[in-house]
């Protein structure tokens, strides 16, 4: 493939095209995502992120990988991203410029992947998405999402449900769409510590959970004031921007308008998936 050669994927109804892209980092992501290949005559998405990437001067003696040291500026019109490696900057239609510093085809890789979830977190709220970090799993043919920090449980509460063979979107970044108009989390390869099984899939969000844990399963009802410091702690690359975002505070109070929250005490044993199940 080419350099410059355009890539669009989608990721269950929310499409991002890659104008520009390295020659190598283009072939592992079509090869890494090839069930996210967009297809002609596929149904329009809502949400469009569209990237024109620019190659710049290698970077010198780049030094460890440090993904999560990312800075940014946001404000209602675009949002910049930035980390040695390179940066991307957002516009509110979708449009975005992506500027790497190669450095090697695995890190440009990595580099890639990072700034574009950076753009997806400032991105999705303004078409009625949002990022999370967050665990998501699907019992039935009902979605939930459990939101928390590292250590917070995510991991192992997917786990659980994986060995007991409930599917998995991921167990640390999850994309809910459709807020406003029935909350749902979509399949997307944004990122799993788990060996997950990546594909296209919408599935109504029907809890949003907090994790305790514990030697007994329990579902306890969370209000909205309880869930809120949560789902915000767990927007990642722009948590802090929310107090100053109109839309994204939007998204955020819709969401938790929308759907019902809980916290999940459960054990290390597939046991609270009974609860799930019996949500009503």
């Amino acid at each position: 493939m080419s350099l410059g050669s355009p890539l669009t994927f989608d990721f269950s109804g929310i499409q991002t095209t890659f104008h520009g892209l390295p020659a190598g980092v283009a072939q592992r992501l079509q090869a890494e995502w090839s069930q996210f290949d967009a297809v002609s005559g596929q149904e329009p998405s809502r949400s469009k992120l569209i990237v024109h990437c620019v190659e710049d001067p290698p970077l010198q003696n780049p030094g460890t990988f440090l993904p999560k040291a990312m800075r940014h500026t946001c404000d209602a019109e675009r949002a910049e991203f930035s980390m040695p490696e390179g940066s991307v900057t957002v516009e509110r239609d979708g449009t975005a410029t992506m500027r790497i510093r190669p450095v090697d085809e695995g890190r440009d890789f990595y580099t890639v992947c990072n700034l574009h979830r950076a753009a997806l977190s400032w991105s999705l709220p303004r078409f009625g998405a949002l990022l999370m970090h967050a665990a998501g799993i699907v019992v039935g043919d009902r979605g939930f999402v459990m939101v928390g920090a590292h250590g917070a449980g995510k991991t192992t509460w997917a786990r659980i449900a994986m060995d007991a063979g409930y599917h998995v979107v991921s167990d640390d970044v999850v994309i809910v769409d459709g807020i406003g108009r029935g909350p749902q989390i979509v399949g997307a390869p944004l990122g799993s510590t788990l060996k997950v099984k990546y594909g296209r899939g919408r599935w109504p969000l029907t809890g949003i959970l907090a994790a305790r844990h514990g030697d007994r399963h329990q579902l306890e009802p969370l209000s909205g004031i309880g869930i809120h410091a949560s789902v915000v702690a767990n927007l990642p690359f722009i948590n802090d921007a929310v107090e100053n975002d109109r839309v994204l505070t939007d998204q955020v109070d819709r969401l938790i308008a929308d759907v019902p929250a809980a916290r999940l005490t459960f054990a290390r044993d597939p046991g609270y998936l009974s609860l799930l199940e019996a949500w009503e």
